[in-house]
């Protein structure tokens, strides 16, 4: 008995996190009107902030500095942040 199924087409990898992050942030600036560069600015701050707001509420917000400190240096081109230590 034959079957007639087509074959299996190759999984799509998923995007990753700067895909998906300035996806994000181009959905909620389009959502809110925003169309220039510096209120999409606003649009990333607004995310952080929310961040915030819900680490706070969920007990989580050491861990969310925690994170914030540790990955600093990791963020993609243009978010750029270098930890600053006082000169002693």
């Amino acid at each position: 008995m034959a079957t007639n199924r087509k074959p299996a087409e190759p999984a799509q990898p998923a995007p990753d996190f700067k895909t998906t992050a300035n996806a994000a942030i181009d959905k909620a600036a389009k959502q809110l009107g925003v169309v220039d560069a510096k209120n999409r600015y606003k649009v990333q701050r607004a995310f952080g902030f929310i961040a915030m707001q819900h680490a706070i509420k969920d007990g989580t917000l050491d861990a969310l500095i925690r994170a914030v400190v540790k990955d600093a240096g990791k963020l993609p081109a243009g978010f750029g942040l270098e930890a600053h230590k006082a000169q002693q």
